[in-house]
Formats: C-alpha cells, sequence, structure tokens
C-alpha cells in the first residue's frame, strides 16, 4: 500500500509492504503509532490543489468498506511457471508489450513457492515509450500440466485447471514516461502438486489504458457531449449551434448538423447514424442525417420540457432527460416510458444517465452512482461519494462500454482539493480502475499547468466499436473541445 504526498519541491513517500506486517492489517502497536503521527503529518502537507492525486497498491487496502475490484480477464497476458514440486519457479522478470505499441517491464521479485502460495514482491516500470494509465495486474488462471496413464497403460501428458486466486488485484495507477511503481505483495493461493503433477503456470494480465493523443476543435465549445462511430470520428454538441463532426486521425473538424440555436444536448444512433439534437429555448428534437441534413424529429407535444441530455441505446431507441423526467421514444415518435424516480430518489436534474442494451438504466444520483433495472420503480446503490478509489468526487458523465464497464467523469471538485479522473466500474458496482491524472504526482505549478496526457474538466465520454476510449473536456492551452483519445490494453 502506498501513498504519495507531493507539495512543491518535496515529497512524502511512504510504501508498506509485506515485511512491514501492514498487508493483513496486523500492525504492531509501536508501529501503529508511528504510523498514525506520519499520516496525520503528511496529510498537512497535501497540497491546497492537489488532493489524493495517486493511489496505488493492494485494491484490497485501498478500496472503501464494503467496496469490492471487479475481476478483470483481458489484458496484457504473463505466465509464472511452477515446477519440480515447487521448488523451481520461472517468469520473475517479464517484458509486456502494449498493443499499438511500448512496453511495460513487470518485476516479481523474491518469486518463490511454499506450502500452497505462489508469492513475489510485485514492480511495474514504464520505459520511457508510451504514457500509460490505470494499469492493474490481475490473475487469471492456473493449468497444471500432469502425468496419467491411457488405456493401454502408457504415460501421457494431461492438463487440468486448478482453482487459484491471488489475494489482492494491485493498482500500479497512471504512470508516465520512465516512472517505476511497486513493489506490491503478488500472493496466489490454491496452488496444488501431487505425485503426477510435472508444473502448474499460473496466468494473469496486466489492464490499463495507453495515451494515443489530444484532438482539439477551437470551433466547439467546450462542456457538451460527445459520440462516436466506426470510422474514427467523434461527434460533439457545441453549445455555439450544431453539431461539430472531429476526425480524430486528421485532427480536422467541421460543422456538420447547424442547430437553429445554441445546442445544448446530442446523441449518434451507430446503429442508423441519426444525430439528435435539442437547441435554445426549442422543446423540438432535432433529427439530423450523417451527413448533416435535416431529417425531421420530435415535436414539442411529445416532450414533457426543455432535453438535458440525449442517449441512442444499442438498439438504436432513443431516452431524454428532461428535467427531472426520464423518457423513451417509441417509433412513433412518442414516449412509451416515462418515470421521475431512481427508487426512493427523484431524477437528479445536475446528474447524468446512461441506458444499457438489457433496458438498466444508470444514474448519478445526489453524487452517487445508482442503477434501476425496472424503470426506476427500484433502485440499488453502486459507488459513494468521496475521494477514495471506487468512491466519485462527484457528478459527472455516465458511459457505458461494448463489455459492460461503466465510466464516470469526475471533474475537479475544488471544494474536496480533488484533481479530475474517470472511474471504471462493472454494472454491479464492483472497482475496475481510475485514469487520467496521467502521472504520479502533478506538475510543479499545478493547477496552472496539467500534463499533455492529463485530462482536464472532463465533460463526456465515448467510445468507438473497437474499444477506443474519447474524453472530451477542455483545452487550458486554446479555445474549444479537448478529446483525449486512449486505447485499452
Amino acid at each position: 500500500m502506498r501513498w504519495l504526498y507531493t507539495v512543491p519541491s518535496t515529497s512524502f513517500d511512504l510504501t508498506l509492504s509485506a515485511s512491514d506486517g501492514i498487508n493483513d492489517l496486523r500492525v504492531g502497536p509501536i508501529l501503529s503509532c508511528v504510523l498514525t503521527a506520519f499520516l496525520l503529518i503528511a496529510e498537512s502537507f497535501v497540497p491546497q490543489d492537489a488532493g489524493h492525486f495517486q493511489q496505488v497498491g493492494l485494491l484490497s487496502q485501498l478500496l472503501p468498506q464494503g467496496q469490492k475490484p471487479a475481476p478483470v480477464s483481458k489484458g496484457i497476458p504473463f505466465a509464472v511457471t511452477v515446477s519440480e514440486g515447487g521448488s523451481r519457479v520461472s517468469g520473475n522478470e517479464l517484458d509486456l508489450q502494449i498493443p499499438g505499441g511500448g512496453k511495460l517491464h513487470l518485476s516479481l521479485a523474491s518469486l518463490g513457492y511454499a506450502n500452497g502460495h505462489l508469492t513475489a514482491q510485485a514492480k511495474v516500470s514504464n520505459p520511457a515509450e508510451v504514457d500509460v494509465q490505470g494499469v492493474r495486474l490481475d490473475v487469471t488462471s492456473a493449468v497444471e500440466t500432469y502425468t496419467a496413464k491411457d488405456a493401454s497403460g502408457k504415460d501421457v501428458e494431461k492438463t487440468r485447471a486448478q482453482d487459484v486466486s491471488l489475494a489482492s488485484p494491485i493498482f500500479f495507477g497512471d504512470m508516465q514516461k520512465g516512472l517505476e511503481v511497486g513493489p506490491f505483495l503478488f500472493d496466489v493461493s490454491g496452488i496444488k502438486f501431487s505425485t503426477e503433477t510435472r508444473q502448474v503456470v499460473v496466468n494473469g494480465v496486466v489492464s490499463g489504458l495507453r495515451f494515443v493523443k489530444t484532438v482539439t476543435a477551437d470551433n466547439a465549445a467546450a462542456g457538451g457531449f460527445i459520440d462516436a462511430d466506426a470510422d474514427g470520428h467523434v461527434y460533439v454538441s457545441d453549445p455555439g449551434g450544431g453539431v461539430t463532426r472531429i476526425d480524430i486521425a486528421s485532427g480536422s473538424y467541421e460543422l456538420i448538423a447547424k442547430t437553429p440555436d445554441q445546442c445544448v444536448a446530442s446523441a449518434f444512433d451507430l446503429k442508423s447514424g441519426r444525430i439528435a439534437a435539442r437547441c435554445g429555448n426549442n422543446t423540438k428534437i432535432f433529427f439530423y442525417t450523417k451527413s448533416g441534413d435535416e431529417d425531421g424529429g420530435i415535436p414539442p407535444d411529445n416532450v414533457p420540457n426543455y432535453a438535458d441530455e440525449l442517449h441512442y441505446d444499442p438498439s438504436g431507441r432513443l431516452w431524454g432527460r428532461f428535467g427531472a423526467t426520464v423518457c423513451r421514444f417509441g417509433s412513433d415518435n412518442k414516449a412509451d416510458i416515462t418515470f421521475e424516480k431512481v427508487g426512493d430518489y427523484d431524477v437528479d436534474t445536475g446528474g447524468r444517465f446512461v441506458p444499457a442494451a438489457d433496458g438498466s438504466l444508470y444514474f448519478m444520483v445526489q453524487g452517487a452512482l445508482r442503477a434501476t433495472h425496472d424503470n426506476g420503480k427500484t433502485g440499488t446503490l453502486l459507488a459513494k461519494p468521496g475521494w477514495r478509489l471506487g468512491q466519485i468526487i462527484q457528478n459527472g458523465a455516465i458511459r457505458l462500454d461494448s463489455s459492460g464497464w461503466l465510466y464516470v467523469a469526475e471533474a475537479r471538485d475544488a471544494n474536496a482539493n480533488e484533481c479530475d479522473r474517470v472511474s471504471v466500474f462493472d454494472t454491479q458496482g464492483r472497482f475496475v480502475r481510475t485514469f487520467g491524472r496521467g502521472a504520479d504526482k502533478p506538475m510543479s505549478d499545478f493547477p496552472d499547468a496539467y500534463y499533455p496526457f492529463q485530462i482536464y474538466q472532463p465533460s463526456d465520454i465515448a467510445f468507438a466499436p473497437d474499444g477506443t476510449v474519447y474524453v472530451s473536456g477542455s483545452d487550458r492551452a486554446a479555445n474549444g473541445v479537448k478529446v483525449t483519445v486512449l486505447e485499452p490494453f
């Protein structure tokens, strides 16, 4: 478990490993007093604007009580082989190639096997190639190779799965070029050796996001909604008066759908290519083709109020939030679902929501992430407000990717002294990762300066069909909307 506190020209870096007796929270009274005093002193040096900038270590210790890590099975694979009855272990130094370019190095120091446990001190280093964010280590499986007899009595080699578990996923966080994070306890239990066992291979993944680039459209105002198509375009609702389409590869952009007034909300339907938009003091929802031609719309008589938010679900059905009222529209452009509560809570006029393919909806309500699976009749709390991993700094945009993970854009809360970030959860509210700060500490003249790969004032999130993540926000160096492009690995 690690805390990093940074003040101008000074940093406190506290790393606790298994040898400190802290991994299972059994701490001697003297160490406990020293640790408590250190943290109280260090907390007093937290810069007013940086907050808890970096949180890395064992997720079992970083997450708040009641919050659990989500299982992660996709990422850059690695393997550790235990053989010769456990006396030989290989795979302690591993280079991990990042798809799209770059690599990470995983070091498992003091790697060894005893009494069913494979243990090491894990650290990840990022050579000076690419910037990566939200880096996390998980164990996914174990395969035993053993000797058996075939029907004729001859020795044959077979394999079978073993049920093993990692004591805790390890979170290495945002890693700029040249950074090394760790070591943290790597402890895999449940490994079994019998007389016929030849070896056990423990498989794991290191996952995260690779920073690719940023693109700024200076003709569009920041703070709008974004969506993405399959051709590398991002569609931005421009409060200046329409929908701007950005070509991510070239960085070019154009206003393709001109609305009669300021564009307050928009949505892009990946299935049909249709754009929906609401503008200014007009309650009508305008439809446009993918090329920007006007294509009808939903008349004012069919909507309850001004649309503050619009989304197409994966089936191509349009949803909208009209103040505290949520509606879904049918093919006749009339609302076929309407509700105003998420369980016992009113729909938050300052919150955001996203519809899922199975009919579930996810909301930000009073700073918490909630779900409803029955159009608001009941609600489930997924994540509470707070600064810790697995909590929500403040209300922000919610988006759902194709794998079923929820992304929450958390703009900086100056009152709580917490920086911008994006948190990722599964649909049960279990924590996947956070990213967006880009490094282990802020720039020396923060908050007047941000890293190029650091998210600033995030307003929305979108996903390309290939999984590329787009986060829209402000550009401190220029007017307009800045889109940060990241590729999951």
